[in-house]
């Protein structure tokens, strides 16, 4: 039997113009969803395996089957034609995960919900030749679903009490020359819990300890330039550079966690375009960098890094 995903939902999403330079934008959603997970199922006497441990005689079992209601609202205001601000309230759910582990202490989860409230600055500049986008954003994480690790490297999914995020992100688009663009992005994130995990699960968390694998700074910058060969023919050659900052691993049961240094990475492309045919060439990750994704603390055996 394959796991199984069933919702039904009905929605509506309305604008209101209360003038040419403000408006509100609504909208709400009821769903049902119907969840059932289960890994392996073989037959005559069931006998089936989850997340690695062995427990016969285990029935499908039905993660969620509830209705829950989520929302939106932004309100905007055009200050000029080319620059607005705007809010954002909006709410957001994610189904629980089943109870399908046995012999520890805490092995499902029931849903989590986010609440998020954002204001933001959307123009262009400079004869439209400089795009920005900034927002600054608060997202209130309630019953938070982590998986979790029994001392034998069993996964299950677990609810930590509570959990924020907050930060800034600004995006920028520049078109400073004729055949040149130069986009990019940079954003602070700061996410951490906001209460300790529960007693019943097998790890340690406090309030103010980061959520795992976030990263508190990222960002993304790239340039292309076009230029024209021949008729009808242009040329292009583009270099872009991502970065990402330092994270840390999944909760364990002690205080000490894995630290994933931070890493860059840069790509190179170019090639030629000619009416609706375009030719190009790559090359990624140039200096070969090496960013550890997961592994570590935490994980079976410790020694092992992706």
């Amino acid at each position: 039997m394959p796991n199984t995903f069933g919702e039904a939902a009905v929605f509506a999403d309305l604008t209101f113009h209360a003038t040419n330079r403000f408006d509100i934008q609504m909208g709400g959603r009821e769903s049902r969803v119907d969840v059932t997970y289960l890994e392996s199922l073989q037959e005559g006497p069931w006998n089936v395996v989850v997340l690695g441990a062995p427990n016969p005689l285990v029935t499908p079992t039905k993660a969620v089957d509830a209705s829950t209601f989520t929302y939106l609202l932004t309100p905007r205001f055009k200050l000029s034609d080319d620059l607005m601000v705007y809010g954002r309230l909006a709410s957001g759910f994610r189904p629980g995960v089943p109870v399908v582990a046995a012999g520890v202490a805490s092995v499902g989860s029931n849903p989590d919900k986010t609440y998020t409230y954002e204001a933001g600055l959307k123009g262009e500049f400079l004869d439209h030749r400089l795009a920005v986008d900034t927002s600054l954003y608060y997202i209130d994480w309630k019953d938070m679903q982590l998986q979790l690790f029994t001392p034998r490297f069993q996964g299950y999914w677990a609810n930590a009490s509570g959990a924020k995020s907050e930060g800034i992100e600004l995006s920028l688009a520049s078109r400073p020359v004729t055949g040149l663009t130069a986009p990019g992005w940079a954003a602070y994130n700061n996410a951490v819990l906001t209460e300790p995990l529960p007693a019943a699960t097998n790890a340690y968390g406090v309030p103010g300890d980061r959520l795992p694998m976030t990263s508190r700074a990222s960002g993304h910058l790239s340039l292309e330039q076009t230029f024209p060969l021949s008729s009808g023919v242009t040329g292009f050659a583009a270099g872009i550079v991502s970065f990402v900052g330092d994270r840390v691993g999944i909760f364990a049961p002690t205080p000490l966690r894995e630290i994933y240094p931070g890493y860059r990475t840069t790509d190179l492309h170019g090639g030629v375009k000619f009416r609706l045919w375009t030719a190009n060439v790559f090359v990624n990750n140039v200096a070969d960098a090496r960013g550890l994704l997961n592994g570590g603390i935490g994980y079976v055996p410790a020694i092992a890094f992706v």
